[in-house]
């Protein structure tokens, strides 16, 4: 990759154990003119035995900073077993089987 000038924007470890931590995640970007504006990292979070990567693109009228505020809720292991016996139990056949994608995602929003 960086033999075609592309760069990682993920720059820690994103798979994490008790004897190993490994960069096996990647965002990767050519737009280096534009590193600047590129706002990247990883959510510490429990839902996976990977942490979530992500990474925004601005533009010039984008106002991003640490003084931003971010939502978030965390889900202890009840929660997301919950979480899971909920999406189970819901008959996705309403959103899956319809072909207009408009619909669909109203139709996900409304449960």
């Amino acid at each position: 990759m960086y033999s075609h000038s592309y760069l990682t924007l993920i720059c820690n470890p994103s798979r994490i154990t008790s004897h190993s931590a490994t960069f096996i995640d990647h965002i990767f970007t050519n737009e280096l003119f534009n590193i600047n504006k590129i706002k990247s990292g990883l959510l510490i979070d429990d839902v996976s035995y990977h942490l979530p990567i992500f990474s925004i693109v601005c533009d010039d009228n984008d106002d991003i900073s640490s003084e931003n505020i971010v939502h978030f809720r965390k889900m202890r292991y009840c929660g997301i077993i919950n979480l899971k016996n909920d999406l189970f139990s819901y008959n996705w056949e309403s959103i899956i089987g319809n072909s207009n994608a408009d619909d669909a995602y109203d139709t996900f929003v409304s449960f």
